[in-house]
């Protein structure tokens, strides 16, 4: 491991006694703050959380070491408790930086759910949530679809990104939808039908930006770009989730084997996740998506894991999880053409008919399997080691299949 994790790692535990100074109101709000501005700030709840992902991977072709660190702070706060509003504010702010793991492996979905090929520095989320009364409510602002959206709660320990949101979705759109860490504006309705069923339903930026929006904030709602619209009803018991969502973009977008043609970009999802006992969990998920315009046309992910191993209080758990996605036959088409520096000569003959087409084969899915193992040696802190094994990295026959060995280390303050 690098010695800056290491470093880093210090330093942060080093800031803990600090905190509990603070919890302990050694040096209270008052001896800051007048009385009022005190009372009105003890209604916020803030928090800083640090992440960093060690990551070394093996293949034939690529491999090495990686490192990526976010840096999170939260700010929230429940109006109604001290202003006439009865609603929620929360604001998110993401630093992230380091070497995207995906640069040894050749992967299309992600081994780390925090990387990213550039430098972040933006706010992920920045919203207001209005309640009318307690089954309908409002949410307006810059918001990630992440947190509420195709989610199954038992999976989002993992560090691999699709156990997150689907990656069907996940690569949709001119540039993706509103995820973490590139989350744009949109409005989204939340309305409870009873205890056990419940609707979201969000209308979104087609568009939150390229690299050039990863340290600032981007948004252009307008006819010419348009918006991702998605929906989710949902069915909750004590043990059980079931979920049936739908997404689309209502401009359409270019055909992945032709660019003078266009088509809907749309897609389902449907999802299950059960508590078998105060134990263990298992969930299962199915995404599909156009394959005309969406180079993953649909992602199957199934895992489960069983908490309490070592630490009783089922502080630590073990997770296992596949995840599979499946290439367009589009996309897959397009990546076998005519390689561009191919020989004038080639190209006629292949014109003339006295040759083949050369091509490449390339594989139809991407196979990715983690196994982690998390603890709590402190209440602030998370340690997870794990094991990915990432089979045909982006379905190219030039990237070998990768093991990657992991670590994540998460301080919470």
């Amino acid at each position: 491991m690098k010695k800056s994790i290491i470093y880093r790692t210090i330093i942060l535990l080093s800031l803990l006694p600090l905190t509990n100074v603070w919890a302990q109101n050694v040096i209270t709000s008052e001896d800051v703050f007048s009385d009022g501005t005190a009372r009105f700030l003890k209604n916020f709840d803030a928090n800083l959380m640090f992440i960093n992902d060690f990551q070394n991977s093996r293949s034939s072709n690529l491999g090495g070491n990686a490192n990526i660190n976010a840096t999170e702070a939260f700010l929230s706060s429940d109006l109604k408790t001290f202003t006439p509003m009865n609603g929620s504010f929360n604001a998110h702010f993401v630093h992230i930086q380091g070497t995207n793991p995906a640069i040894k492996i050749g992967d299309t979905q992600a081994t780390s759910n925090i990387a990213v090929p550039e430098t972040v520095n933006r706010m992920a989320d920045l919203w207001y949530q209005h309640n009318f009364g307690e089954k309908v409510k409002l949410l307006a602002g810059i918001h990630d679809i992440s947190t509420e959206f195709y989610v199954t709660d038992s999976s989002l320990n993992f560090t691999h990104a699709s156990f997150g949101t689907g990656a069907e979705l996940s690569v949709s759109g001119p540039h993706g939808p509103s995820l973490y860490p590139v989350t744009t504006v949109g409005l989204r309705t939340s309305v409870d039908f009873s205890d056990q069923v419940s609707l979201l339903t969000g209308i979104y930026d087609a568009d939150p930006g390229d690299t050039s929006t990863y340290s600032s904030f981007k948004y252009k709602v307008n006819s010419d770009e348009g918006a991702l619209l998605i929906s989710e009803l949902a069915y909750k018991v004590e043990k059980r989730k079931i979920g049936l969502g739908g997404w689309g973009y209502s401009v359409k977008q270019t055909h992945l084997e032709d660019e003078t043609l266009t088509a809907r970009s749309a897609g389902i999802y449907i999802m299950q996740e059960e508590n078998l006992n105060d134990h263990m969990s298992v969930f299962a998920r199915f995404g599909y998506a156009n394959p005309r315009t969406t180079t993953i046309t649909n992602n199957i992910v199934v895992g489960g894991i069983y908490k309490g191993i070592l630490q009783t209080d089922l502080k630590d758990e073990i997770g296992l999880g596949i995840s599979r996605a499946r290439f367009s036959k589009n996309f897959l088409r397009s990546l076998n053409a005519p390689a561009e520096d191919a020989t004038d000569e080639v190209a006629k003959a292949v014109e003339e008919g006295t040759e083949e087409e050369p091509s490449i084969s390339y594989k139809n899915a991407e196979t990715a399997i983690e196994l982690y193992y998390q603890f709590k040696p402190l209440e602030q802190i998370l340690l997870r080691p794990d094991v990915q094994f990432v089979s045909n990295p982006s379905g190219d026959p030039a990237n070998a299949n990768a093991w990657v060995m992991g670590f994540r280390a998460q301080i919470n303050l």
